[in-house]
């Protein structure tokens, strides 16, 4: 029996060239675009850049200070009391607001000499705040307005402070913020110090992070500072 083999014609080795050529490109081009839409999904629904402007969160955040904002804890649970948060300036919401959650949803709360006391359904009777993240001594001035002042705060209404009692403007002048208006959490904070390094007769600057601290979050990679434009937010006036 008789076995016919049949030559395959040769491959142009040219056009193998340029297969390898398309399928690296089109790897390469998959790769560029998984990368983006992760980006933007990180950018747009998750976490948002934004830096300081102002003085009112001082010492805990300083003016040019850089944070990323974290967007998805509060669509899986309330804003806790202590935590700092940004949030659209119920005024005007063009503009962010930083400040610290004092008072909660239900509860009342009151500024007596200098201290912040509140009620709730565990304390009826008041219960006086202590503020371990403010320097010892640091007294609260002022009082709440009208609205505010010895009245039980509705659903999704909170109290927000700055760090900084003397010179802020928060709910002791403007009243409650209210959740729909809250952007996020402060996730991570950054601050830069800019140093000059001395070659021959050139000097060369360049910034080196002076403060990097987190807030009850891991550390995740960064690099969607590179896909996003810088956001402010005022936090005193």
């Amino acid at each position: 029996m008789k076995t016919e083999i049949e030559k395959l014609p040769e491959e142009n080795p040219f056009l193998l060239i340029l297969e390898g050529i398309f399928n690296f490109l089109f790897d390469l081009f998959k790769t560029i675009l998984m990368v983006f839409v992760i980006a933007f999904l990180i950018r747009f629904y998750l976490v948002q850049p934004f830096y300081v402007s102002g003085s009112s969160m001082e010492p805990t955040f300083k003016n040019g200070e850089y944070l990323l904002i974290d967007e998805i804890t509060y669509k899986f649970r309330e804003p806790e009391r202590g935590e700092v948060i940004v949030f659209k300036f119920p005024q005007d919401p063009k503009e962010n607001y930083i400040k610290r959650i004092i008072g909660l949803p239900n509860e009342k709360v009151e500024i007596k000499e200098g201290e912040i006391i509140i009620y709730n359904s565990c304390y009826p009777k008041g219960i006086k705040l202590k503020e371990n993240y403010l320097p010892p001594g640091t007294k609260t001035p002022g009082s709440l307005p009208p609205p505010l002042e010895g009245h039980y705060l509705k659903e999704n209404q909170f109290i927000v402070l700055g760090d900084n009692r003397s010179n802020s403007s928060d709910s002791r002048v403007w009243g409650a913020v209210h959740k729909k208006n809250i952007i996020g959490k402060v996730w991570i904070s950054l601050r830069f110090k800019w140093k000059k390094l001395k070659i021959g007769n050139f000097v060369i600057s360049f910034p080196t992070i002076e403060k990097w601290s987190k807030f009850r979050k891991p550390i995740y990679n960064l690099f969607f500072f590179l896909f996003s434009q810088d956001k402010f937010y005022w936090n005193s006036f």
